[in-house]
């Protein structure tokens, strides 16, 4: 249920520190459970913020075993005032995923508490956002002038981040793309294709700039068509229309085996949750 009142809480599943320096003043995370997130305020992004915080704080990190996220609120508020908004009400939404704002012209926006990256403007309410209200469901309530108010979704849904290739530049990608795969961080994506009876392409992509991070542009001697990464992001398993199932490390691009048995194209492949066991799919029925 939502709560409109003030609470002391001495065991805490969330924990938000909204001014860095507090940091260094207070114990912010006395009150933290173990497994807790912990939403930074930061002037530091996500891959370098834990080698800047105190070393009290990175204990109990550790030891808790707490979920860290950081934001950068200036950035925030410079893009707010890239918009042109005046906000008026903020809120974070329950998972601590999302940070949401309602400006006085009744614009809603939304930015990715992990990274600070803005979502976009998701809403438009009738007049001015002076107060926003999470329900338990993900929804999310604003109120303002002339006491209206409405129910908003705060996932505004696909949008597209970037676009790899244009399809004429073979050095890019030679054929088509048959195959992909997210590392389990989110961070890399994995693509199969390749030129029919020619070759099987396999390439890794950085997330954060679409840039190629490695390649084997032999990995199958017929197009690939189908991969997947192990659960602990080590490993690059890949189905080919030369009816072999191959595996590859992440980190040096080795193979480490070829698995055969197939009558026909090996159509699909897929990790057990343990990553212990490989299943394969094949045009055989098999």
């Amino acid at each position: 249920r939502v709560l409109f009142r003030s609470y002391l809480i001495n065991h805490a599943q969330f924990v938000a520190c909204h001014q860095y320096v507090f940091l260094e003043k207070m114990d912010v995370l006395e009150v933290a459970e173990e497994g807790a997130t912990f939403l930074l305020n930061s002037p530091y992004g996500k891959d370098e913020v834990f080698d800047h915080l105190p070393g009290s704080v990175q204990k109990q990190i550790l030891d808790k075993k707490l979920d860290l996220w950081v934001i950068d609120a200036a950035k925030v508020a410079a893009d707010a005032a890239k918009a042109g908004a005046k906000f008026l009400a903020l809120g974070f939404a329950p998972d601590g995923k999302r940070l949401v704002a309602g400006a006085e012209d009744g614009r809603l926006f939304a930015w990715g508490a992990r990274d600070g990256q803005q979502i976009g403007e998701i809403a438009k309410h009738a007049g001015a956002i002076t107060q926003l209200r999470f329900l338990a469901q993900g929804g999310l309530v604003a109120a303002g002038d002339g006491k209206i108010e409405r129910v908003w979704e705060t996932d505004p849904g696909w949008r597209l981040s970037r676009t790899i290739g244009d399809g004429q530049d073979p050095a890019i990608f030679a054929g088509r793309v048959s195959g992909l795969a997210f590392s389990p961080d989110g961070e890399t994506l994995v693509t199969g294709g390749g030129v029919p009876s020619r070759s099987g392409d396999l390439k890794l992509f950085s997330m954060r700039d679409g840039a190629l991070r490695s390649e084997i542009n032999d990995a199958h001697s017929d197009t690939i068509v189908d991969v997947a990464v192990s659960p602990d992001g080590k490993s690059v398993a890949t189905a080919g229309m030369d009816r072999v199932a191959r595996v590859f490390s992440v980190d040096d691009s080795s193979l480490i085996g070829t698995f055969e048995g197939h009558g026909g194209h090996v159509l699909g492949v897929s990790w057990r949750d343990d990553g212990r066991v490989l299943a394969t799919a094949g045009a055989d029925k098999k």
